[in-house]
């Protein structure tokens, strides 16, 4: 879901590149899924090596403090995924000049 939404917001044009403005969601889907492929072996490793041990501090934990103590692992974990997948790709934009 990550990978789609990015490529909605950062306006992924799919296929015809050339005008990224238009409306394709198949092409968001399918753009997101190969990024998500693409990332899943990095993404899964980060994702035990944070919840698992999360996971074994939570339950120890008395119950009233479990919520935020989940919601704050899952704050940092949202950042630490926006910071490492959040940039959008803007292709290979050449500038040339003259002279």
């Amino acid at each position: 879901v990550y990978y789609t939404v990015k490529e909605f917001v950062g306006g992924g044009g799919g296929v015809d590149d050339s005008s990224s403005t238009l409306f394709h969601p198949v092409d968001w889907v399918v753009n997101g899924l190969q990024k998500y492929r693409k990332n899943l072996k990095e993404d899964l490793t980060a994702m035990i090596k944070l919840w698992g041990p999360s996971d074994c501090i939570q339950f120890v934990l008395p119950m009233e403090a479990r919520m935020p103590f989940r919601h704050l692992v899952s704050f940092f974990w949202t950042a630490y995924v926006s910071f490492t997948r959040g940039s959008i790709d803007t292709g290979s934009t050449k500038v040339e000049t003259e002279g």
